[in-house]
This record gives structure tokens, C-alpha cells and sequence, in this order.
């Protein structure tokens, strides 16, 4: 798999038309959608299902199952960082007239979309990766550096955690917050969670009972460690 294969999606702005939706999201436009699986494509990293990118409280990964030979199509999840995926917002799916399906967080306007795709343009062309208005096609797959998240929201609530999603490097999410000697690793051995330094020993216990509640539901370590986020999303409901 190559990222220059998902290009193909992104040919025509009028593919990416809402056909059907569980949710309606006022001025949610094909060339909103467009332009973030153009971000995606152009500035997201490769992993092991497809692309994945992060940018300020933007988190995206974009799939193409077309060639999957059982009739699979693209896919794009649009989901905004927070310090606690499991106290989130839900999500709902879209249906595009591209047949691609989108699973878009219901924490997101259309408005707030449009600034973040401002932000990430801004930045773009300061970094010379924008030419006459056009995103460079990034083959180096090196990710936008993301702004740092705030450490506030777990002062704020402090049964705020964040889950170290199955690839990523925990040093690195930990370095991704503006203060992260507050912050601590709580280690299930296949789930690792980011939380406050000094209520660690209480969410350790919280977060045990939950890994116990999933060995009885039949889910493995192994099995958790395979997820992807809309999996992960999806699981957290039944906790």
C-alpha cells in the first residue's frame, strides 16, 4: 500500500456529497470533506491499514478497501483529540456519493472544521508545503508537527485520561502536552492510559476493573492491541 493509491478518491470534489447521514451537520460541504481527505492524503503518515493524521485537535485516519475484491470501499474517520477518548461525544456515519463512509466525531462543526483546515493551510504554506494553493504531496510522510495539547483539562477533571492508540510511541504522546511532568502512564499491559501524576494509584484500580470486564466479554490483550481508534471508540461504549 502506498499513499499515492488514495488519490484516486480525491479526484472529484462533488464525490465527496453527503447522500446520507444518521445525523445532520449544518454546512458540512463536499469541499469541507474534500479538503480533509486532501490533508489526509497529502500530509498523513502510512501505517499498517492506511493513513494517519494528527494536527491540532484533529485526529484522522483515512482507509481504501476497494480493492479488497469483497466489494469494500474508502473510508475516512474524523475524530477530535481529547484528553479522555472514553468520555467523548460518539460518533455517527455519513454516507458520501463517492460510496465512501465517514465516521465523523459528534463533537465537531462544520465551523470548527473549516478553522482547523485554515490552520493546517496556514501552516502549510509558512513551511513552503503549499504552492498556489495547492498541498504538496509529502513523500517523505512526515507528519505536521501538532500543537500542544493542554494539560488544564486534566486539572480540571481529574478522571480525565487519554489511551496510547496501538502503534504509537508513549514518550511521544506524553511529550505532546505543553506540561507532561504532571502527567503519568497507567500500563494494563496491553492498554497503556495517560493521566494525572497524582491520581494514578486511584484510576489504576478504576481502569483494572474495566480490563477484567473485557477478559469476561472474551477480548484479549492481543485483541486490543489490533484495534484501531473507531474500533476502540466503539468498545468503550460497552464499558
Amino acid at each position: 500500500m502506498q499513499k499515492n493509491d488514495f488519490l484516486e478518491v480525491g479526484e472529484s470534489v462533488e464525490g465527496f456529497e453527503i447522500i446520507d447521514s444518521e445525523m445532520p451537520i449544518e454546512e458540512l460541504t463536499p469541499p469541507i470533506l474534500w479538503n480533509l481527505w486532501d490533508i489526509g492524503v497529502k500530509f498523513g503518515i502510512l501505517f499498517e491499514k492506511g493513513i494517519r493524521f494528527k494536527a491540532s485537535s484533529l485526529y484522522m485516519e483515512l482507509y481504501d478497501f476497494r480493492g479488497n475484491g469483497r466489494g469494500g470501499s474508502a473510508g475516512m474517520c474524523v475524530f477530535k483529540s481529547r484528553p479522555s477518548q472514553l468520555t467523548d461525544e460518539g460518533t455517527f456515519f455519513l454516507t458520501l456519493q463517492n460510496d465512501m463512509l465517514v465516521t465523523w466525531d459528534r463533537g465537531f462543526t462544520a465551523a470548527e472544521i473549516r478553522s482547523i483546515i485554515g490552520e493546517i493551510d496556514d501552516y502549510a504554506r509558512s513551511e513552503e508545503m503549499m504552492i498556489d494553493g495547492k498541498r504538496l504531496f509529502l513523500f517523505e510522510q512526515e507528519p505536521l508537527r501538532p500543537a500542544k495539547m493542554s494539560v488544564r483539562v486534566f486539572l480540571e477533571n481529574r478522571d480525565a485520561i487519554t489511551p496510547v492508540l496501538p502503534g504509537m510511541d508513549v514518550n511521544q504522546v506524553l511529550e505532546s502536552f505543553d506540561q507532561p511532568e504532571l502527567l503519568s502512564v497507567i500500563d494494563l499491559g496491553p492498554m497503556k492510559l495517560i493521566c494525572l501524576k497524582s491520581e494514578k494509584d486511584r484510576l489504576f484500580e478504576k481502569y483494572q476493573g474495566k480490563l477484567r470486564k473485557m477478559t469476561e466479554m472474551g477480548i484479549s490483550g492481543d485483541d486490543i492491541a489490533k484495534m484501531h481508534i473507531e474500533e476502540l471508540m466503539a468498545l468503550k461504549a460497552k464499558l
